[in-house]
């Protein structure tokens, strides 16, 4: 067959593979998206279910002064604590560990569940010596607290109290036992001190005043800071140290106490620069920690109804005036210092009165070994755990309508200077040819010129095409095709 014909035939597949690969060639393009994904996973816990059903519920663990304490009140408790553990450090064998105080892990445990199942029966059963029973209102709020915390807990997820009470080797009524606990405790407290810690005395306050270093002053004050709260600068300073002195001069010539506290008064609300004078007008009570410590330490120093000299602190001059703290004062959400104190000697009482108490054990549980008791189980759980997964985008739309709509979206410019790149490109080829790869050369050869412009044409048309169908590869393809025309030309007389 004829050399030429072989060629053209040659040339003519090749273009038509070239469009097909553009037509035909859907791409798509894979990225990377996160999400969550339900996944069956593996892991130890205790087995607290047959840890619990190793004893019946109302089997006496121990006694508290005589008082029984039940297997369900106390394990409650201690599944509690281990539970705790086991979610920061796994189902380990910690038992023999050191604990954070003193003693093993195991003893910690079981001291836990101890003081907080002896607590609420020894409450208990103390309002039941006294003869404290509880009233109506009382019953009506232990009924509201159980309703609030059922709502509580089935609103953040729970399927259902009840639900939630068994998991955690409760019943209601234990629960309510709990609630009830609390109404005895107030009762007990109401019975020896009054509702508002009337019964103690002022001794007793002044006690606990003293103990817990609690203070009361009022002071003016002149900032040092600007607005920005950034310092002044020295001569500023300067001149609020001198008001300060001025002020503390005029105090101090006042020789009557009751004159000088006026007078203080009146110039506090004068001069004192305290952002929170409005809100607290008669000083403030405050304990270890709670001011800046030049304020602290300044009313420490002084008397009762004494006036210090200027202390400068990061806020400023201060001249502080320290008072004496009245018993009934309210000193925080409207709770009186009497009131506190006598709250803090009755914890302080009962919380002795649980450290004394006789804690007699039932014999098979006096040597309880909790590592026989928790056998660790792998148990498996449904869990959503976050995953990156490869997500296929659409495939692309390569036919004919789609793609031009595509390059429509192109500015003229845009679209210009694209033809302007493919037409350079096509034009450019036989020169690339004529000068690199061949010595023998037709180009002077008008038919082959003609040649190269009629066709030229044609695959500016092809390219274009190509370029709507915005398939780079089949643009490669047809470029080089291209080539093998002009070489074909070129070398081959016309």
């Amino acid at each position: 067959m004829n050399k030429r014909i072989i060629s053209s035939i040659l040339i003519f597949v090749l273009l038509i593979a070239s469009l097909s690969i553009s037509v035909m060639g859907a791409e798509s393009s894979v990225e990377n998206t996160e999400g969550f994904e339900v996944q069956i996973v593996e892991h130890e816990t205790f087995d607290y279910d047959s840890a619990y059903s190793s004893f019946s519920p109302e089997e006496i663990v121990f006694t508290a002064n005589g008082v029984d304490v039940k297997w369900q009140e106390y394990f409650s408790w201690l599944y509690n604590i281990v539970m705790q553990y086991e979610m920061y450090y796994g189902a380990a064998d910690i038992w023999d560990a050191p604990a954070d105080t003193s003693g093993t892990m195991e003893e910690s445990f079981k001291a836990y569940a101890e003081l907080i199942s002896s607590r609420y029966a020894l409450v208990t059963e103390e309002a039941k010596q006294l003869g404290l029973e509880l009233s109506d209102d009382d019953l009506v709020g232990i009924d509201e607290a159980y309703k609030a915390d059922a709502e509580y807990y089935t609103a953040n997820g729970v399927e259902s109290f009840e639900k939630f009470l068994e998991e955690t080797y409760m019943d209601e009524d234990y629960y309510r036992y709990i609630i009830a606990a609390q109404y005895h405790y107030r009762n007990i407290f109401i019975n020896t001190y009054g509702v508002d810690g009337e019964n103690i005395s002022d001794e007793e306050v002044m006690e606990f005043i003293d103990t817990n270093g609690l203070l009361y002053a009022k002071h003016i004050l002149f900032l040092t800071l600007d607005e920005q709260n950034l310092p002044l600068d020295d001569e500023a300073k300067a001149e609020k140290l001198a008001s300060a002195e001025k002020v503390l001069s005029e105090l101090k010539s006042i020789s009557d106490v009751e004159d000088r506290l006026a007078k203080f008064d009146a110039l506090m609300n004068e001069h004192s620069e305290d952002s929170g004078l409005l809100t607290n007008p008669d000083g403030y009570y405050f304990a270890p920690g709670e001011m800046v410590t030049e304020f602290e330490n300044g009313t420490k120093a002084l008397e009762n109804y004494e006036i210090s000299e200027i202390i400068e602190s990061p806020y400023g001059y201060h001249i502080i005036l320290r008072l004496p703290i009245d018993p009934d004062a309210i000193y925080e959400q409207g709770m009186s210092f009497r009131f506190l104190a006598a709250s803090g000697n009755f914890d302080a009482q009962f919380s002795k009165k649980l450290e004394n108490a006789e804690i007699i054990y039932a014999e098979k549980f006096v040597d309880l070994k909790l590592e026989d008791l928790f056998d660790v189980i792998v148990v498996t759980e449904e869990v959503s755990v976050p995953v990156t997964t490869p997500e296929v985008e659409e495939e692309k739309d390569y036919s004919l309508v789609k793609n031009t709509e595509n390059i429509q979206k192109l500015t003229y410019g845009e679209k210009f200077f694209l033809i302007a790149i493919i037409a350079i490109l096509i034009y450019t080829v036989p020169v690339f040819v004529y000068r690199f790869r061949i010595k023998k050369c037709a180009l002077e050869n008008k038919a082959a010129i003609k040649f190269i412009a009629i066709y030229g044409i044609i695959m500016l048309v092809i390219l274009g095409t190509l370029l709507i169908l915005a398939d780079y590869i089949a643009i490669a393809a047809a470029l080089l095709i291209w080539t093998y025309i002009n070489y074909y030309v070129i070398t081959y007389k016309a």
